[in-house]
């Protein structure tokens, strides 16, 4: 298994630089998201409050990719995606740890909070980690979402 170590982030304005499969290797992703992904690409690169990375070898290889969003409201870091090669992947969270010592170390102008939020699937594998579960939930409505009642005491 190779070093996480051994890549270094080099910011990107280009989705198109990134291989397809650092993508395709994150369950979220479907191939209409990640073809979306790519045709949006000057609108997603070139807001302010977007950071993207490649992780490179010393042969400047992409190993991985490293997607944030600045959340200006909560003054946090908000991890929209992060990839690395197989062959940089570890269950000790080598990886996490890295990334976090990455974003606290930039100068973003206003002092953002040393917080990190991102999705996921998996949370137990990220708690074995020693990363812990946010006070707030994710909540969802879509077009398939039937009527919602109203709740007589909370008025909502």
């Amino acid at each position: 298994m190779a070093n996480i170590d051994d890549l270094r982030f080099v910011r990107t304005y280009e989705f198109t630089y990134i291989p397809q499969y650092l993508f395709e290797q994150t369950k979220e992703m479907d191939s209409e998201t990640i073809k979306r992904v790519y045709a949006f690409n000057s609108f997603l690169v070139n807001s302010p409050t977007t950071l993207l990375y490649v992780m490179l070898t010393d042969l400047h290889e992409i190993k991985g990719i490293l997607w944030v969003e600045i959340d200006i409201v909560e003054a946090k870091f908000f991890i929209r995606l992060l990839s690395v090669d197989k062959e940089y992947q570890s269950i000790d969270g080598q990886l996490m740890n890295k990334v976090k010592d990455f974003l606290f170390s930039l100068d973003t102008g206003p002092a953002l909070k040393k917080e990190i939020q991102f999705l996921t699937i998996h949370p137990q594998a990220y708690e074995k980690v020693g990363v812990t579960r946010s006070k707030r939930i994710l909540m969802e409505i879509s077009h398939d979402t039937n009527n919602t009642e109203r709740d007589n005491e909370s008025g909502t």
